[in-house]
């Protein structure tokens, strides 16, 4: 009985389902990252395709969808340039923002959903995601701050 009792009272110090729950979250953001660099780079799907299957572009009154869609395809295209030839490879490391050890932008707010496309420890690529989605790819950077454009 007591066995059982003690079993019982250890299993949740073990067992954390937050814990759980929130490594799946970043598990889910991290294949969405590489499932939306091997789309652009490796498999040079249709950039609308990529838009739909892996952002989310938020609904604006003053810009029409299209309009801001074009302007993604165009930062796609500008990323394949600057990136590309070293995303071909499956040397790099996706990792979450409060995870990675080199040298990294600073961000004023919160960074639990800022992910790093990184090789050799040096960042290539920063993400920011929402519900397993890609907000942004794009970033402004100011010293030593970085501010992400979101379209």
């Amino acid at each position: 009985m007591k066995t059982i009792f003690l079993l019982l009272t250890a299993l949740p110090l073990f067992f954390n389902p937050k814990s759980t729950k929130a490594q799946g979250r970043t598990q889910n953001k991290e294949t969405v990252i590489r499932s939306f660099i091997s789309a652009l780079f490796k498999e040079k799907k249709e950039p609308k395709l990529i838009i739909k299957d892996y952002m989310n572009i938020s609904p604006c009154d003053t810009v029409p969808f299209y309009k801001r869609e074009e302007a993604i395809i165009n930062l796609m295209d500008s990323l394949k340039k600057k990136v590309g030839s070293l995303l071909a490879t499956k040397d790099y490391k996706v990792v979450g923002y409060s995870d990675f050890t080199g040298t990294k932008k600073t961000f004023s707010g919160s960074t639990k959903d800022i992910f790093i496309v990184s090789i050799n420890k040096s960042p290539i690529i920063y993400f920011y995601l929402e519900q397993d989605k890609i907000l942004s790819f794009t970033l402004i950077e100011k010293g030593e701050y970085g501010y992400f454009i979101l379209i």
